[in-house]
C-alpha cells in the first residue's frame, strides 16, 4: 500500500518529563513493506517462523542530508494518509540504498 505524503514528523521521546526532539521533512510518498518469514524445521519437525524482514514503512522524496545530519535517533513517525487521517508508527530507521528515502522498520505493526 502507498499513500502519497507531503510530510512527515520524525520524533524521538524520552522518560523523565524531557520534552521530545521533533523534525518535520518534505516527502513524496510513503510505502508500507510487509515481512518477510522464513519457515525452518526444528529437530522434532515442528515448524518455526523466524522473521527475516522486518515490517516496514519507505518513505520517498526526502531530503536524505537533512535526515543525515539529525543528533538523534528517531523512534516515531507521524503522517497524514490520502484522508487526511493522522498515523503513526513506532520503530527505528534503518540504512537503505535508496536514494532520497528512509525505511522505518516497525517495532510494531501501523
Amino acid at each position: 500500500m502507498t499513500w502519497t505524503v507531503s510530510e512527515i514528523t520524525l520524533e524521538a521521546h524520552y522518560m523523565g518529563g524531557v520534552p521530545p526532539d521533533r523534525a518535520v521533512l518534505s516527502c513524496c510518498s510513503i510505502t508500507k513493506t510487509p515481512g518477510r518469514y522464513v519457515e525452518e524445521r526444528g529437530a522434532d519437525g515442528s515448524i518455526q517462523c523466524s522473521i527475516s524482514e522486518p515490517p516496514g514503512l519507505i518513505v520517498r522524496g526526502v531530503d536524505q542530508a537533512k535526515l543525515d545530519t539529525l543528533p538523534w535517533k528517531p523512534t516515531l513517525l507521524r503522517y497524514k494518509d490520502s484522508t487526511g487521517k493522522e498515523l503513526e508508527a513506532e520503530g527505528r530507521l534503518r540504512d537503505t540504498l535508496e536514494q532520497n528515502a528512509a525505511h522505518f522498520v516497525l517495532s510494531r505493526p501501523a
